[in-house]
């Protein structure tokens, strides 16, 4: 079998702004390590990349090596005092290095898992559906088959043009940046959200409690700004899943646009939390009407600037966009490796430089999330 290319919207998630996606859970028993290893590599079998090396095809095409499995998994014994974060194996980015690595940690009288990813081989809700179904197998249970079909999301095509349009790129989620331009790492921090008020004022409009939560976080970074900066970007990843039927729920890759929302800071300065998450709901429900026109872009800039360009790309202006990347509503469930739902979470990885925060499932209190965020607070509480 040849190598599997990416599909043209996983090879943008291989650009240098974006980091492998990284996620422990922890649980208040000693767990079979071997055992969760072992379901480890068949489930790596069966989510097409996930065992195997990234390699260059030619200048503009990079895929999965799958005729060299390469499951990477360890069960390791730590201190009971060990940081969560410590208890992953992060992966590479770049051609010769797997595209996924497991880690078991006996910790104390405590079991700790945790997962790296590179976001080239599956964006967040892929990286869930991954450990669910590893967890699964923990378990000896089985769980839903993956669809790998990555060719859903290329548009050969669209190869014969010879120019990008940076408007129709920004409105497929990325922007260009100098390849030199130097960024300083931010500081993070973490907490917990109650939802319930953001649930009530949902249920009584036409927003959800997703663009809420999303529009105080965007108001509280535009107070950030200072007076030089005119306008400011929220970058929502849409999971286009639902809206692709070759895909559906079941699709392991990169299945999602990014929609960028560029509004004047005064502007989201002087809005209230509601009006701000009406332009959000608005401005995401263009998405499915551009899914088409977005990959055919990414597949022209791929043709014009090849693999090396992706050093150009970033997901949102860097130094005037805040991400709000929302997995909160994935059932902690999915995630129980024989203990029941994990005690607690983290998700570990490289300091960022660029502003954004990502929401979580909370193991532990019905109807909140955990949040890690750039800004120095919670979000926001309407008004």
């Amino acid at each position: 079998m040849a190598p599997v290319p990416l599909s043209t919207v996983d090879h943008m998630w291989t650009a240098n702004m974006a980091g492998p996606l990284q996620f422990v859970v922890e649980f208040d028993e000693v767990l079979d390590s071997e055992r969760i290893a072992a379901a480890y590599a068949e489930t790596a079998r069966e989510f097409v990349g996930a065992d195997a090396a990234l390699v260059s095809l030619d200048d503009q095409t990079l895929a999965m090596d799958v005729d060299n499995p390469r499951p990477e998994v360890r069960a390791t014994v730590a201190d009971a005092g060990t940081p969560l974060s410590e208890c992953l194996d992060p992966v590479e980015i770049g051609p010769g290095q797997v595209m996924a690595r497991g880690r078991v940690v006996t910790r104390g009288e405590g079991t700790a898992i945790g997962l790296s990813m590179s976001h080239g081989l599956a964006d967040g809700y892929g990286m869930f559906f991954f450990l669910a179904a590893w967890a699964a197998r923990s378990r000896g249970s089985r769980f839903l088959s993956p669809r790998c079909d990555r060719t859903v999301l290329t548009r050969p095509e669209a190869r014969g043009r010879d120019r990008v349009d940076p408007l129709a790129l920004r409105r497929a989620g990325f922007v260009t940046v100098a390849p030199e331009d130097e960024l300083p790492e931010l500081e993070v921090r973490s907490g917990r959200l109650d939802l319930t008020e953001f649930d009530a004022q949902a249920a009584d409009s036409d927003v959800a409690t997703a663009d809420l939560v999303a529009a105080g976080l965007f108001r509280d970074y535009a107070m950030t700004r200072s007076a030089e900066t005119e306008q400011v970007t929220l970058a929502c990843p849409v999971d286009i899943r639902r809206y692709v039927p070759e895909l559906g729920p079941t699709y392991f890759g990169n299945g999602f646009i990014q929609v960028l929302l560029d509004v004047e800071t005064e502007r989201v300065r002087q809005a209230t939390v509601p009006e701000i998450a009406g332009w959000i709901h608005d401005e995401i429900a263009t998405a499915a009407d551009r899914i088409d026109e977005s990959v055919a872009e990414l597949e022209v800039f791929l043709q014009v600037h090849g693999v090396a360009g992706l050093r150009r790309v970033w997901g949102y202006p860097p130094r005037s966009g805040f991400l709000v990347s929302n997995v909160s509503r994935i059932p902690a469930s999915w995630l129980d490796f024989g203990a029941g739902p994990p005690v607690a979470l983290v998700t570990p990885g490289r300091r960022p430089r660029q502003d954004g925060a990502y929401l979580l499932p909370d193991p532990e209190q019905p109807n909140s999330l955990q949040w890690t965020s750039t800004l120095d607070h919670e979000p926001a509480r309407l008004s």
